[in-house]
């Protein structure tokens, strides 16, 4: 491993700053300038014969302790050069490089009984370790709370991983980082939770909750009420596999204009199995239903296989395929629009500062296909393209930033243009949210939805504003 290797290069700067000890006999003087020419030559047997023959000559000699632990540790002994480290450090409780190499040693130890999983016997060296190894601090106080979360002690845990996180080491402090934000779930340190409910309400205001074109102003300007619900429970859960039902529901409600009221029911199932550590493929299947006003509007049975590359603490790259089935069940899409719709995209999240920070992109293909030759006014190819941003920002609130860009290629002349030519949209969309946890289960949204659709046929150009405050509970 990277981080024994470091450890090992600490070794031959050790013997160079070691004292001699000022009570050692002569002999014992002699046989330890011996052992440390033949450390500093590589020959590390040699090495620790001498430096035993100085302990043999003068038992209290302290310099000759250290040498032999020294030696040990080049020879891959840690247990044994541990020991003499103990035994050099009682003997002179102000030897420094000895209790700097006490601590290495723990530190080596204690990584290898961590991979064995032996987790208390890990906490113990890699305690010792952060104490008296500054060189290792950081990484020693890192592997202490891994340790701490394989034994069930999260607390703990979190105060080792805070302090990994203020090390230079960068590398340390990022995965230290990430560990602190796996322990913001309450299930962090037990059996992830099988199941979990919540509920939304807000208000909002909407500039254009009819999608009127850009000079009209009929019905600008609404103010609405949100509710929300949803969760999901675990079929199955497996390091390796998962089988998810989700439910979703969303309602506004305009207290002037209840023609635009809008409802969505949104059922679901996801299989998911991790093919490799790092590579998992799915597929999520469901049913999603919307109203209108007093009228159900749209009902879409939908497939969705996907691929999901796990890349570590640098992000995660997914790959999907989409097919759903639109039945317009009222004015003035129904018997016109019904069909087929197919997707197709790749999406990336890049990590920074262990999660705490993201940038996501990606791409899609869609195309909708109406059964009917009186749909063709909708028949179209898309093509769209998002970025992202996440970061923490202040008074402990995250805030999250997206832009969506889409084309919509129309295929056939349009009838509102009295098929003179086809419609071309380009749309483009923001979004940006401050998200502010009141406690482990509440939690307060205030967002911004922003939408511009500049298409060449006059009717279908509008711009839409909404301002939304929610506050969400989740269990």
């Amino acid at each position: 491993m990277a981080i024994a290797r470091r450890t090992m290069f600490l070794w031959g700067g050790l013997v160079l700053t070691s004292p001699v000890a000022g009570r050692a006999s002569e002999q014992s003087e002699r046989l330890v300038a011996q052992g440390q020419l033949a450390y500093q030559n590589g020959r590390f047997a040699e090495a620790r014969d001498r430096f035993a023959e100085a302990v043999a000559a003068d038992s209290h000699d302290a310099s000759a302790q250290y040498g032999i632990g020294l030696a040990l540790g080049k020879l891959d002994r840690w247990e044994e050069a541990r020991a003499a480290f103990e035994r050099a450090v009682a003997l002179r409780p102000d030897f420094t490089a000895a209790q700097r190499a006490l601590g290495l040693a723990s530190y080596h130890l204690g990584e290898a009984a961590l991979e064995r999983k032996e987790n208390e016997r890990a906490i113990e060296l890699l305690d010792q370790a952060s104490r008296l190894a500054p060189a290792v601090a950081g990484r020693a106080r890192y592997l202490a709370g891994v340790a701490r979360v394989g034994s069930g002690r999260a607390e703990q845990a979190r105060m080792d991983f805070e302090a990994a996180a203020r090390t230079p080491e960068r590398e340390i402090a990022r995965a230290a980082t990430a560990y602190l934000e796996r322990l913001a779930a309450p299930a962090a340190t037990v059996p992830a939770k099988r199941w979990e409910v919540r509920g939304a309400t807000g208000v909002q205001y909407d500039s254009n909750p009819a999608l009127e074109p850009h000079g009209s102003h009929a019905h600008r300007d609404q103010a609405a009420f949100l509710l929300g619900a949803g969760g999901h429970y675990d079929v199955m859960q497996r390091e390796r596999a998962l089988v998810r039902l989700d439910y979703d529901f969303y309602q506004t409600l305009y207290p002037d204009f209840q023609d635009f009221d809008f409802r969505a029911h949104r059922l679901s199932g996801t299989a998911s199995f991790g093919l490799r550590r790092w590579l998992w493929a799915g597929v999520q299947g469901g049913y999603n239903h919307y109203s209108l006003g007093p009228r159900a509007y749209l009902q879409e049975p939908f497939v969705l296989p996907f691929l999901s590359f796990a890349e570590g603490d640098v992000g995660r790259t997914q790959l999907l395929y989409r097919h759903g089935e639109p039945d317009y069940l009222s004015r003035p899409f129904k018997s016109l629009r019904d069909g087929r719709t197919n997707a197709a995209g790749v999406s990336q999240r890049l990590l920074f500062a262990g999660g705490a920070r993201y940038v996501t992109l990606g791409y899609e293909f869609e195309n909708e296909n109406p059964r009917s030759a009186a749909g063709n006014d909708f028949e179209r190819n898309s093509n769209g393209a998002h970025v992202g941003v996440g970061f923490p920002a202040w008074c402990g609130t995250a805030v999250e930033l997206t832009y969506l860009y889409r084309n919509d290629d129309y295929t056939r002349r349009n009838s509102l243009s009295a098929f003179r030519k086809k419609r071309d949209d380009d749309e483009h969309r923001f979004y940006a949210g401050v998200k502010r946890d009141l406690s482990a289960h509440l939690n307060v949204t205030l967002a911004y939805y922003g939408t511009a659709n500049v298409s060449n046929i006059g009717l279908f150009d509008y711009r839409r504003s909404i301002v939304s405050l929610v506050l969400e509970a989740t269990r």
